[in-house]
């Protein structure tokens, strides 16, 4: 998705992606309101309200109001019988959080209530599998009265990477209305996803030609660490960073790496035995592995996408047929890796050979 329309209003980190938006412009947006729960009806629609206020921070024409009697300018309120009311406005299910990253929701918001803490209750809640959770609410001032203007709100969703949830948008006015502030409107639903320092994607390379195409699965259970003294192998107990690629929330195959400091980092993969690797290549320079910059606080990230032949994604291949070439110092037909010690690193260590073609005869 492009840019929200937006931009300027909702403080969403650079280099984010977008992952869901909604701004009501071309309808609700499969956000379905329930009114019921209160002594009357409550009052969520979808609204043309405040469409002309010549205010910043929300995107014109329509938004989701809870009031009557709005006009472009505003005016609206709630105050419309002494009875209290209250109702609940909820999305469709949206995409599911990504567990790479940092995902925030941020929406638009204008909200007028009464003063006292125990009645007008407003509250942002994220349901999963039925269950509701508060995640802002103007009891705890994460809504605060905005006082005849347009805020943005956020809150970081993180805790729950992997999940599909629903938003709603919760009013209760507890005690019956005695004075008439103007209620509450939403706007302009977006949620973003701040990429990590580096992160990518290994993938099953299954036509070998180095070439992610469409519909070739990520890999899970390879390890891609950073190779930090350069010598093109893993050094566990040195500490150097790994992941084991995973799914993401989204898709198989993802690695991320986290708070990594502003540098050069040379990323490779642990080859798994009967694999090639395809991307980079062996012809690159240097060969099976990406050298990347990075400086976050700058926005300066390496981001490997879903299906894209770019750093710093990896793709492995299983060969149809394929083996090792080994010195067989002993004669016997039998590959002894240690020697006839069996001991590791000696003089008579069998080792493989490199150099020698292998030949289909057909």
């Amino acid at each position: 998705m492009g840019p929200p329309l937006l931009a300027a209003s909702l403080p969403y980190p650079p280099a984010s992606t977008i992952i869901y938006e909604e701004h009501f412009e071309n309808g609700p947006g499969g956000y379905t309101p329930d009114n019921s729960g209160g002594t009357m009806q409550g009052l969520w629609h979808y609204s043309l309200g405040r469409r002309g206020d010549g205010l910043p921070g929300h995107t014109p024409n329509h938004n989701w109001y809870y009031g009557l009697f709005e006009t472009a300018r505003g005016f609206g309120r709630y105050d419309v019988a002494p009875f209290d009311h209250q109702g609940t406005l909820t999305s469709p299910v949206l995409p599911s959080i990504p567990f790479r990253g940092k995902t925030t929701l941020f929406f638009n918001y204008f909200l007028e209530t009464r003063g006292e803490p125990d009645r007008d209750f407003a509250e942002v809640r994220i349901v999963i599998n039925g269950v509701q959770s508060t995640i802002l609410s103007r009891a705890d001032n994460g809504l605060r009265e905005t006082n005849g203007q347009w805020l943005p709100a956020s809150y970081k969703l993180d805790a729950f990477a992997g999940k599909t949830f629903q938003l709603q948008f919760f009013f209760n006015t507890a005690d019956p209305p005695r004075f008439d502030p103007e209620g509450w409107y939403v706007d302009d639903v977006v949620i973003v996803n701040e990429p990590d320092p580096i992160s990518g994607y290994k993938w099953d390379d299954q036509d070998h030609d180095g070439v992610w195409d469409s519909g070739e699965p990520g890999l899970n259970g390879w390890t891609i660490y950073l190779d930090r003294n350069g010598n093109n192998k893993w050094d566990q107990d040195q500490g150097e960073e790994s992941f084991v690629t995973r799914n993401d929330g989204q898709h198989d195959g993802a690695y991320w790496f986290a708070d990594l400091p502003a540098g050069k980092y040379t990323v490779r993969e642990v080859l798994k035995e009967g694999w090639k690797q395809s991307y980079p290549a062996e012809s690159v320079t240097p060969p099976f592995e990406h050298v990347v910059t990075i400086d976050p606080s700058a926005g300066v990230r390496v981001n490997g996408g879903w299906e894209k032949t770019e750093p710093p994604n990896f793709g492995n291949f299983e060969p149809d047929i394929s083996g090792y070439k080994w010195d067989d110092r002993i004669a016997d037909g039998v590959w002894d890796a240690d020697g006839a010690d069996n001991v590791a690193g000696t003089p008579d260590d069998e080792e493989g050979l490199n150099g020698w073609i292998i030949y289909i005869d057909q």
